[in-house]
């Protein structure tokens, strides 16, 4: 996993946590606050911080030998950076992601260990999506290798990208990751991952404001189907 795409996982769970990011020549650090990066600074000779420090962690980032999770700790902010920044950021250099925004992340090509068919089977993962979000919204529901609910022409892309993401997240250690929020500009994910099974919703972004509302109370339903 790349640097990149494990403070893309780590966004999306809220966490607080400071990165000491271990290099052959440098070292760096970073605050992680709430779905923002709140500082970014590199010991290089010359000190970098801000968005220079962060943009040059990705320039060199095969570099990098670690990254090692270490508590949070107060510290002056020099940088604010969410999901849709780093996004931006990733885009903007030159190597490629497999994460990109909006309707791209539901098209990423990845290969799956086990093929899903695309054959929609109610759930009740998908009961509990449509109680608290309109049918219309609803893109995808997928739950323990089970398509209960899809409205995209090609449902199996989104699979596969939905697939990565989680066994990313199962093999980084010391980060056990029991949620992903990923938003993008017009569809945000919800992946849940609980006793090496997971679900996942992905919904319109206009219900974002909806989720956010009932959050304790969608987040303990969803993962009471998906232990069920």
């Amino acid at each position: 996993m790349t640097l990149q795409e494990l403070l893309l996982n780590l966004l999306g769970t809220h966490t607080r946590r400071k990165l000491k990011v271990v290099a052959k020549e440098w070292e760096g650090e970073l605050l992680i606050k709430g779905d923002e990066i709140v500082m970014a600074k590199v010991h290089d000779g010359v000190e970098l911080a801000g968005m220079d420090a962060l943009r040059f962690m990705f320039d060199d980032q095969k570099s990098i030998e670690r990254i090692e999770f270490q508590p949070y700790e107060n510290g002056e902010s020099n940088i604010k950076v969410d999901q849709m920044d780093l996004f931006t950021l990733i885009e903007e250099g030159e190597e490629t992601s497999e994460f990109t925004p909006e309707e791209v992340a539901l098209e990423g090509s990845l290969d799956l260990e086990e093929k899903v068919e695309a054959k929609q089977t109610p759930g009740k993962f998908l009961e509990v999506c449509k109680k608290y979000f309109r049918l219309d919204n609803l893109k995808l529901v997928y739950c323990k290798g089970n398509l209960e609910f899809s409205s995209l022409s090609s449902p199996e892309e989104a699979l596969n990208l939905i697939d990565n993401l989680v066994q990313k997240v199962k093999d980084e250690e010391p980060c056990a990751v029991q949620k992903l929020l990923i938003r993008f500009s017009k569809v945000f994910c919800l992946i849940l991952i609980s006793n090496g099974r997971f679900g996942a919703v992905a919904v319109d972004v206009d219900e974002y404001p909806n989720y956010e509302l009932d959050q304790p109370f969608i987040d303990g339903e969803l993962s009471e189907a998906l232990s069920t």
